[in-house]
């Protein structure tokens, strides 16, 4: 069949092959675009003070070239430890160029959330979506706050996200799309991403690329594998992913007495669960949602043209790929935690967001094959399929987008911090006594709101401070 956008797809037994025959009039592109800049932008969090991980990069800010490398190298394994510091040197650079801001200490992360909503729109139009749906994508993401909060805010996991979600993007397309510049733009900007900012990317790299492999590719070789890999890539990745590993974290972590679960409310598989579909947990939203599924399950098997049998048959095969990247990402986040208890650190939900984007992939995905097998038997029963869906989108991301608008509306109007000022923080420093993160930070947050450049003060924050006796502790 052809879908309104322009797109051919032609269903085997194994998986859709999707086919590029003609390009859409430009204006179909206005409704995924402005629902993506609504979607970011509701999560932008413009304005919000700082949290503590935000003003620990911030601090970063007074300082030089030579002296934020070296911070980089001392801190990947304390106070900064488990990431590369790709981050806090973008957000110094950015901080060198626009002064004290929260727009340019989170801009990375936006940036980031705009390359993960292409990729993942790339990848929806590669199994044949047309454009409601792409348009219906970024209102579905506002139901993962998981990903989408930390699209304003300043660490370094929206980049993770970003590149496992171009990984996914890359090694699903037609091989035709991979040998065209966009397809290569994507699969090494993936790569880069992920081995620069994340080293969880030396776990979903090798996860997506065998889940693609699987059913994506026809025949099963070792040799195949290699080449559907792209050496190149591969290599380049290894490489640059080892020296910076070697660099920065792989060193060394910080001292911890702490109890991994302490931040998990229930049990780990339930709280993967449960991040993946909060939105749709209360009541309404998940009466909706549950009536939308079973409505489009019930339409494709009333009256298909082969039978209950036929039918469920049908439902299968759709169903099987998008089925499949949902277990590899929930599997993917149980390892994660598995790698939290090991290194004697907390189990956080955020050291999911790769997973919770796969997933989030994953279960749109399938709604979109719902829709397709239910207009099977008719366009207008996969019409009325896709309506039903839409509706459980709809409304789980209006009580969610109320929730953001309320919350950019008070940070909008909180007053900016008045005390205390810079003079009194000199007068501290001048008394040569240890200051405390509790009396750091309201002075980092009046220079951002009084802007102009990074008070030079701050550079005590990193220099002079040993961070070898940093320790974790509940």
């Amino acid at each position: 069949m052809t879908d309104s956008g322009g797109w051919k797809v032609g269903t085997t037994a194994a998986t859709p092959q999707v086919t590029p025959v003609s390009v859409g009039a430009s204006w179909r592109l206005a409704g995924p675009i402005v629902t993506s800049l609504l979607a970011l932008g509701l999560y932008s969090s413009l304005n919000r003070p700082l949290l503590y991980d935000e003003f620990v990069y911030f601090m970063a800010g007074p300082l030089t070239f030579a002296e934020v490398l070296t911070v980089i190298h001392e801190t990947t394994t304390n106070v900064n430890q488990g990431v590369t510091g790709a981050y806090l040197f973008s957000d110094w650079l950015l901080l060198q160029i626009f002064g004290a801001s929260d727009v340019a200490l989170r801009l990375p992360s936006l940036l980031f959330g705009s390359v993960f909503l292409v990729y993942s729109l790339t990848f929806l139009r590669q199994r044949g979506m047309g454009y409601v749906a792409l348009t219906m994508f970024p209102v579905f993401m506002l139901t993962q706050e998981l990903v989408m909060h930390y699209v304003g805010e300043a660490r370094t996991y929206l980049p993770l996200a970003a590149a496992t979600i171009g990984l996914l993007t890359y090694y699903c397309a037609p091989d035709d799309f991979r040998r065209g510049s966009w397809g290569r733009l994507i699969g090494w900007s993936a790569v880069l991403t992920g081995v620069l900012f994340h080293p969880y990317i030396a776990l979903y790299w090798p996860a997506v690329l065998v889940f693609a492999f699987s059913f994506f590719q026809q025949g099963r070789s070792w040799r195949k594998l290699a080449s559907f890999a792209n050496p190149a890539l591969v290599i380049t990745g290894i490489v640059v992913y080892v020296v910076i590993a070697s660099l920065t974290w792989i060193r060394g972590r910080a001292n911890a007495d702490v109890d991994p679960f302490n931040f998990l409310p229930g049990p780990l598989p339930l709280e993967i669960m449960v991040q993946k579909f909060y939105a749709f947990t209360s009541t309404l939203p998940a009466a909706i949602s549950l009536i939308a599924v079973i409505g489009s399950i019930a339409l494709t098997l009333a009256g298909h043209p082969q039978g209950l049998r036929g039918g469920l048959h049908e439902l299968a095969v759709k169903l099987r790929a998008p089925t499949a990247l949902f277990i590899v990402a929930f599997a993917l986040a149980v390892v994660v935690s598995l790698s939290s208890i090991a290194a004697d650190f907390w189990i956080f939900p955020r050291q999911w967001i790769a997973s919770t984007a796969l997933s989030a992939v994953a279960i749109f995905w399938a709604g979109y094959a719902l829709a397709a097998a239910a207009g099977t038997n008719s366009p207008m029963q996969g019409r009325i399929s896709g309506a039903l869906l839409i509706a459980a989108v709809l409304g789980s991301a209006a009580g969610v987008a109320s929730t953001q608008v309320q919350q950019l509306i008070d940070w909008h109007s909180r007053p900016a911090q008045a005390a205390p000022d810079r003079e009194q923080l000199k007068m501290l420093l001048d008394e040569e006594l240890p200051l405390t993160d509790d009396q750091w930070m309201p002075f980092a947050q009046v220079n951002i709101d009084s802007g102009g450049s990074v008070w030079p003060e701050f550079r005590s924050y990193y220099l002079e401070t040993d961070w070898s006796t940093f320790f974790l502790q509940d």
